[in-house]
């Protein structure tokens, strides 16, 4: 008998194996047209639903808009300028102080811009006439000095022009505030018939449709809302009125105008002592009388005061972030470029740690002009320097020079001459 080969038994399954595997991928195929017609089916389902969802919306919008019936309403009222400066605190009086001449006197070419504490402290002084043109924060001392001394003065003037002011104007003012008493009748007759219009159609739409009887519910609500306004309108222009006729009957009495001036003058005087008393006045006198120091010195020197100076790409500094930083004065000569941090703080403040490391913020800086020298080529001995009257932190290892402020220009002079060329500085620093 001849011996079966391998090869024979092969080709048996070879056969049956191609079958099964026909018949699979026949099974899958169909499995997998199934599922697409399915996924078809279900995209094409949620496409009309979506389709119809929009419809829908859109005509039960329609069905049930209610634009058209609400009124346009204009709910302004022109009410009188009170010729007494009324408003919710009482009286404004004018108060007239002693007139002061302007003192300004140019810089010299040599020092760019003023202090950054003392631009703050102008800000504050923008609405007190006396003060707005002072010019340096020992000019703005002797004003408000001189306001107090003139108080008496100043307080007699006050109550006269007010007294005046009362005896000729207080009939007209009476007047004009029967007139805002009368406003509140006018707006509400140009109100209401535009409120009956809507409930008259609030009242149709109730008996019809379905559609119609939901615009009703809707309409409802906004009448209430406008009802509720129109009465909240009149009440607050009857309340003002009368609290205006109340104060005016008030300012009759000498003693309610005496008052009155009285708490203007102690309000305006309070308000300079603040100013006086600012953390803001006293660094503005510190870094003023550095500006005042150093605008003395002579031959080849820049003095910038409050600059920003922004880093030419991201550096690191003591391993933090350097992008920016803000000067109090920058000096260039010739031999070095001077960094100055202008601090006048008290030994309870120093002590505190409220305020930010003076050494750091100067540090922080110094090595920013360093830097920015750097990257255009220029090779700059650049000093990092705190002038103080006060008091400071403790310093720590950093190399930071602390120089009082009447010795900053004979510390700054002391490095003598130099190779460096200031406008080239100037130019590299943008300043």
């Amino acid at each position: 008998m001849p011996r079966r080969r391998k090869n024979d038994d092969f080709e048996a399954l070879a056969l049956p194996l191609a079958a099964f595997i026909f018949l699979f991928g026949a099974a899958v195929l169909a499995f997998l047209r199934t599922i697409l017609l399915i996924g078809v089916i279900l995209a094409g389902a949620a496409v009309v639903v979506a389709i119809a969802i929009y419809v829908g919306r859109a005509l039960w919008r329609r069905q049930t808009d209610i634009e058209s019936f609400l009124p346009d309403i204009n709910w302004e009222v022109p009410l009188p300028a009170s010729r007494f400066r009324l408003h919710s605190g009482g009286f404004l009086v004018n108060v007239i102080y002693p007139s002061f001449p302007e003192s300004h006197s140019p810089a010299p070419p040599h020092v760019i811009g003023t202090s950054g504490a003392w631009k703050d402290v102008l800000v504050k002084t923008a609405m007190i006439a006396p003060l707005t043109s002072a010019s340096t924060p020992r000019e703005l001392k002797e004003r408000v000095a001189a306001c107090e001394l003139a108080s008496k003065d100043v307080f007699a003037q006050a109550f006269t022009r007010l007294s005046e002011s009362v005896r000729q104007n207080l009939d007209q003012h009476l007047r004009e505030i029967d007139q805002m008493a009368e406003s509140a009748d006018v707006l509400r007759q140009r109100v209401r018939p535009k409120l009956d219009e809507l409930e008259d159609s609030i009242a149709a739409l109730t008996e019809g449709n379905y559609f119609e009887r939901i615009k009703a519910r809707r309409l409802s609500q906004h009448f209430a809302e406008y009802h509720a306004m129109l009465l909240s309108r009149c009440a607050e222009i009857r309340a003002e009125a009368d609290q205006q006729r109340e104060r005016l009957n008030q300012l009759v009495k000498p003693a309610e105008r005496e008052r009155i001036v009285a708490k203007q003058l102690e309000d305006d005087l309070a308000m300079m002592k603040a100013i006086l008393d600012s953390n803001e006045l006293a660094g503005a006198a510190a870094e003023m009388e550095v500006i005042e120091e150093l605008s003395r010195m002579d031959g080849e020197v820049l003095i910038f005061n409050d600059v920003k100076l922004e880093a030419p790409e991201f550096i690191r500094f003591e391993g933090k972030p350097l992008m920016s930083a803000q000067i109090d004065t920058l000096v260039i000569t010739p031999a070095a470029v001077f960094v100055l941090e202008v601090k006048n703080w008290s030994r309870r403040f120093a002590k505190s740690g409220e305020g930010f490391d003076p050494f750091e913020q100067v540090s922080r800086a110094s090595y920013l002009v360093y830097r920015i020298l750097q990257e255009v080529g220029i090779v700059a001995k650049t000093k990092a320097v705190i002038v103080t009257n006060g008091h400071l932190p403790e310093k720590g290892d950093r190399i930071v020079a602390v120089v009082p402020v009447s010795r900053i220009k004979t510390y700054i002079q002391g490095f003598g001459s130099g190779y460096l060329n200031v406008d080239q500085i100037r130019a590299a620093l943008d300043l």
